[in-house]
């Protein structure tokens, strides 16, 4: 249940960056205007995913107890939260 909690809030935090990424960066002919367009994406997942991370994490408990039905396993969601971040940012670089 976490796992597809998380799956489905990562295809919310990315929201069709990745097919936005191809448009843009191959709009450009330059290698600083490409740079460009990877920083901003890069810096954009990173925040969404962060701020996500953190606003759950404060409620891991309850997220805990909502989809395990026990509170004690909140460190769980807590783990899985800091690999859904590393995975998120992960993504931007696997696509250029």
């Amino acid at each position: 249940m976490l796992s597809t909690f998380l799956i489905l809030s990562g295809i919310m935090i990315q929201g069709g960056i990745t097919a936005a990424i191809f448009k843009f960066y191959n709009d450009y002919s330059e290698k600083r205007s490409k740079d460009a367009v990877i920083g901003t994406v890069l810096a954009f997942v990173t925040v969404a995913a962060l701020a996500f991370c953190l606003l759950s994490a404060a409620f891991a408990s309850s997220i805990s107890y909502v989809f395990l039905n026990d509170r004690r396993y909140g460190y769980f969601v807590i783990l899985m939260l800091g690999s859904f971040f590393l995975s998120i940012v992960a993504t931007v670089p696997k696509l250029i």
